[in-house]
């Protein structure tokens, strides 16, 4: 009898959610929503975490399939060119998915996607575990704040939301003990707000994040620098440098397609004889060695901008506008998003896009130093051209924000007196 072939190729298969042009929602494969980038309008899937993770995913496939024919996305005019096209190269996109197809099978015997077979079941959990939303998930949660699943009844999940958590567990992992004796670390993007250029559909927004690859500053790229599914053993060191940190050895990334789908958790997908995904298995994978993360923005102090509460994040817009130390002083360790940066290189250059652009910054927020997760955050900014190019507006944007910061303080210390007075024993008199 004929050997079935792995069921559920994710370059096939309907499980990213969008919606298109005209408003519709729908569901795409990637390999649609790659070749007809330019219908689609954005990705619409209720969780933040996960539109950045298949966001990222996309990245990743087109920086590697137009670098492989031969594509400078480091040349202002050879990048810009293709943003005007307008579209993606579809023979580019069909070439590559020809050659890495078996790759993309959820549920292949030898080469599932993003996954690693794990022996034993002393690492089987449930399948709420991959996101940090879910009471007893990875965010450690003991109320059921978010939705009503327990970790007692379990969930069940379709193979295309098995897809999208996969993802966002890799991308977007808490650290901590999460099943088994393991002590996972965190991913890299899982604490603070990654900035994303919107264009008006998602061929622009894709492409206005193609950053300048090879020719990265922060994070050079080494041979052997790819996507972990072209990797025969993806859990395998790969010639990467490494240092000790305490008792543990860390590694650095090859490039940014190795940073961009590290193995910092080994995850296989368990499915059910009822074609649902009720448990996984999970086992900590390789550490990284400390990285700026290019989609973050850091501030005066190195810090990279976070989701909190009560505070939006239009206060951080000088920072996101922050281009060879416009606004900084001196010891400003403040940095603005690297496809913004690159933006601000492009418009310098001669480059118009003549397309309202605006920022997302999608993340979470966690409760420091522990797993308990309190919101998801998704807000956006208008990002006008100007603003890529006119050193004298960053300057205002940053005097105004500052002004508009010294009013609040004093306004809430004012009303704190008035409150105090209104409210003591002795306000008669």
């Amino acid at each position: 009898m004929e050997e079935m072939m792995p069921e559920y190729n994710l370059l096939d298969e309907k499980w990213i959610e969008c919606i298109d042009s005209a408003g519709k929602p729908i569901e795409m494969s990637i390999r649609q929503i790659l070749t007809e980038a330019q219908h689609v309008k954005r990705l619409t899937n209720s969780i933040p975490l996960v539109n950045a993770s298949v966001f990222l995913l996309l990245e990743t496939i087109l920086i590697r399939s137009l670098h492989n024919v031969g594509i400078a996305l480091n040349d202002y005019d050879e990048w810009f060119e293709g943003y005007k096209a307008g579209a993606f190269d579809t023979k580019i996109l069909d070439d590559y998915f020809r050659e890495w197809y078996t790759r993309f099978y959820l549920f292949d015997e030898e080469y599932p996607f993003w996954q690693t077979k794990i022996e034993g079941d002393k690492y089987i959990g449930s399948a709420m575990k991959l996101l940090p939303h879910y009471s007893g998930g990875t965010g450690g949660n003991s109320a059921t704040l978010f939705d009503h699943n327990t970790e007692k009844k379990g969930i069940s999940l379709l193979k295309k939301e098995a897809a999208n958590y996969l993802l966002a567990a890799h991308q977007y992992g808490a650290g901590g003990r999460i099943i088994g004796d393991d002590y996972f670390s965190e991913s890299l993007p899982c604490n603070g707000l990654s900035f994303f250029i919107e264009g008006e559909n998602l061929f622009e927004t894709l492409y206005l994040n193609l950053l300048p690859y090879p020719d990265l500053v922060d994070l050079p790229t080494k041979p052997g620098d790819c996507p972990i599914w072209e990797r025969d053993n993806p859990d395998d060191i790969c010639g990467r440098n490494s240092i000790v940190e305490g008792k543990k050895k860390s590694y650095q990334p090859l490039g940014l397609l190795d940073l961009l789908t590290w193995p910092g958790r080994k995850i296989q997908l368990l499915l059910g004889e009822d074609h649902y995904v009720h448990e996984i298995k999970m086992r900590s994978g390789i550490r990284m060695i400390g990285q700026t993360f290019p989609w973050y923005a850091y501030n005066q102090k190195g810090y990279y901008i976070r989701a909190q509460l009560d505070y939006a994040v239009w206060r951080d817009y000088a920072v996101l506008l922050q281009f060879h130390e416009i606004v900084s002083g001196e010891g400003d360790k403040s940095r603005s998003p690297y496809p913004v940066q690159w933006l601000h290189e492009i418009k310098r250059a001669g480059g118009s896009f003549d397309k309202t652009l605006s920022l997302s910054a999608l993340g979470m927020a966690r409760e420091s130093g522990k797993q308990n997760v309190f919101f998801y955050s998704e807000q956006h900014l208008p990002l006008p051209q100007e603003y890529l190019a006119e050193r004298d507006l960053v300057i205002d944007i940053a005097e105004q924000i500052k002004l508009s910061e010294s009013v609040q303080k004093a306004l809430t210390k004012t009303m704190m007196i008035f409150a105090e007075t209104m409210l003591s024993f002795n306000a008669d008199r």
